[in-house]
This record gives C-alpha cells, structure tokens and sequence, in this order.
C-alpha cells in the first residue's frame, strides 16, 4: 500500500490534511495493464515521448501469447490480430514506424478481440479525495496524479518534468482615446446635463489603480483623453492566468492566479459630493472580443463575434462597447449604448526595457494631447 500525504507547511509544526491510500500490487496484478497507461499515439521523442519500458509491438505480442491466440500479422497498412483486421488511427505522429504505430492501435481496442473482451488502462490523471483519520468520510481536498511501476531489474526511463513553466513578465499599455454616448452623471447651476468624465483602470489591485484627467463640462456624453495607462503583469501562457503574490498573514504570502483581465470605469468628478459611476468595461486579454473599426459600427457585442488572444497579437485598437450603470435619482436615461476607444499593446519586459513608455502624456513616447485641451485639468 502506497500512503500519500498532504501537509500544511508551518514554521513550528506542519499540519496533515489529508491522506490517500494507493494498492500497487493490485494494479501491478490486474489483466488491465495498470502499471504504465497506454498514450494516446507512439512517439520516440519530443513532449509526448513513449514512456513504456516495451514497445507497443512487443506489448501486443506478450498479450497474445498469454490468451494463446496467434502473434499480430501485419500485412500492408492493416495488422490482423485474433481474426479482426486493424487500420492506424494515429493523427499526429504519422512519421513513427508503421507496425508500432498498428500495434498501438490494436491495444487501444484490445477489448473488441473475441479472445480478450476487456481495455487497458489508458494514460490519464487521475484524481484522488484526501480524508483524515479523526474527519472520517468527509474529503479534505483532492490530490491529482499518476503512477508508472517498473521492474527493478529492468530499465527504467526517466521522470517526467512536470515543473511548472514560470510566468513571464509583460507590460500592458492601456491607451483611453475617448468616449462616445455616456449616461449623463449631474447638472450644472443652469439645470442642464453635464458630466466632469474620467476613467479609471486597474489589472490585479485594485488599491493600485490609475485614472485619466478630467475632461471638464462633457453636454454630450463624449470625452476625449488620449491617457496611457501601464499595467505591469506576470502571466503564464501554460495556465492561462495571471500571477501574483500578497501577504498572506504575518509572515506569509500568498500566492493568486486570475485571468488576465482589465478593469477599466467611467467616472463623474464632484467637487463636494462622491463621484458618480457612469459605466464599466472587462476585458479579458487571453479572450477578449475583437473591437469596433469605428464608433458608428459599435454596439452591444454578438455571440458570433470573433475573439482574440492579445499575448499572441500583441496590439490593438479599437471601439468597445460599454456596460451603462444605472443614471442617478433624478437624471433621465441619456444613454445606453456608450463606447470607449482604447489601443492597447502587450510588451514582453525586453520589448517594455528597450521602448519604454510614460505615464498620461509623459515621455518617454509621450502622446499627444486633445485638441480641446482647455476642457481638460
């Protein structure tokens, strides 16, 4: 019996989550083969390298000598084994030996042989519930893994490195050009709808957000900036997230993985009272909906609408829509179909250290400011 533990770690004394119990002679005896999973296609190298000690040719012979039927014959682009003929299924590693490749597809249907009538096990994860001792029948987690059991006598291959790839570091450079059709957030001292519009943007913090200027006495809903915003990021492409880390406790830091997603909200500037929230939008970097050429195309965004990866695009711009907020008591609806222009571009830390690029309209790459600058602080 194999016992598998999970601990918290501690600075005085780990604590047990939970343990799994593993019967490796009951696998190392089954007729299903247990002791290394079948792949999915034979490869002799690269990442899906064939981790058995025998070759799937050899295997298939073995199996066949113990039910007593007579060894595979391959003939053509066929092998016929106990009576039924078999075609290759393999769709990747085509340029593998034929017969190891016929073979293996023998063994993933081994089970449709009269004189077998069973599978094998294929090659998986499998997933195993923690339980402790004083907590019976209540699972404390999961534990995922795999298990090869080889002969010592025998060659045994290498370990997989299953170590996971480090994030990388990037640097997303939001660019807010301007806003379109945004809900009305107050009136002035003549009774007429107005807004003092500004955005704010955020990655993983929201403590750590930034905000455009002002664009002072907006009677239409439109807003120019043309405000750069950098948002350093660690991404894992593997995972598909965001990493990063905050204090845990006293001594401790925790370690948090997101989608890598924007935030980014359009604000009214009050003097007195609290600012206004005027609308919102997401986007999610790894998956996000290709934009708009130009603000008269820009609408709520259709379920058939393509979608991107920025980290493998790196730049765009365009037009979003925006998810309107509710108008304040006493303000008619004015908008419902607001819209941002934003450029954004994913820099790798080489491309941000020899291009860098300032904050608003600061240099280094300084942008240039709205024409109308007179309404802006």
């Amino acid at each position: 019996m194999l016992l598998m533990m999970v601990y918290d770690q501690d600075k005085f004394r780990d604590d047990v989550i939970g343990q799994t119990y593993i019967d490796l002679e009951d696998r190392w005896r089954s007729r299903h083969r247990a002791t290394v999973g079948l792949a999915q296609e034979y490869s002799r190298a690269g990442y899906n390298q064939w981790h058995d000690v025998s070759l799937p040719s050899e295997i298939l012979k073995d199996l066949c000598q113990q039910r007593g039927i007579q060894p595979p014959y391959y003939y053509g682009n066929v092998v016929e084994v106990d009576g039924l003929l078999f075609g290759d299924e393999t769709t990747i590693a085509r340029g593998e030996e034929l017969h190891e490749r016929l073979s293996l597809t023998v063994l993933k249907n081994i089970e449709k042989l009269p004189s077998f009538g069973y599978k094998l096990v294929p090659e998986h994860v499998e997933t195993r519930s923690l339980y402790r001792d004083d907590y019976p029948n209540v699972e404390q987690g999961k534990l995922q893994l795999w298990i090869e059991l080889f002969e010592a006598s025998t060659y045994i291959p290498f370990p997989v490195d299953i170590t996971p790839v480090p994030p990388a570091a990037y640097e997303i450079r939001v660019v807010v050009k301007n806003l379109r059709g945004i809900q009305a957030g107050d009136r002035n001292v003549f009774g007429k709808l107005m807004s003092d519009l500004f955005v704010t943007g955020w990655c993983q913090d929201i403590d750590k957000r930034q905000s455009t200027d002002i664009h002072y006495r907006s009677f239409t809903g439109d807003a120019a900036f043309n405000w750069r915003m950098i948002f350093p990021m660690m991404y894992s492409p593997n995972e598909d997230m965001m990493v990063f880390r905050r204090r845990g406790g006293l001594f401790e830091e925790v370690e948090i993985k997101r989608p890598p997603v924007i935030y980014l909200q359009i604000w009214d500037r009050d003097m007195i009272k609290r600012n206004d929230y005027l609308g919102s939008l997401e986007l999610n970097l790894s998956n996000m909906p290709m934009p708009y050429e130009t603000q008269g195309q820009c609408r709520a965004y259709a379920k058939q609408r393509q979608r991107l990866n920025l980290f493998h695009r790196r730049s765009i711009q365009g037009w979003f829509p925006v998810e309107s907020a509710k108008p304040k008591s006493g303000l008619p609806i004015t908008s419902t179909n607001g819209k941002m222009e934003l450029e954004i571009d994913v820099c790798t830390s080489v491309e941000a250290s020899n291009q860098p690029a300032g904050h608003g309209h600061d240099p280094p790459m300084a942008l240039e400011r709205p024409k109308y600058i007179a309404f802006h602080s």
